[in-house]
């Protein structure tokens, strides 16, 4: 089985996405640590 991984860095978040089979796992987090 195959898995697909995306991860989008962007400025303020950072997205990671991953596709294995029929599952979808997604997580969001602070792209900068807080000051």
């Amino acid at each position: 089985m195959s898995m697909l991984i995306s991860i989008d860095n962007g400025g303020t978040l950072t997205d990671a996405c991953v596709i294995y089979g029929a599952k979808v796992f997604r997580a969001k987090t602070l792209t900068t640590p807080h000051d």
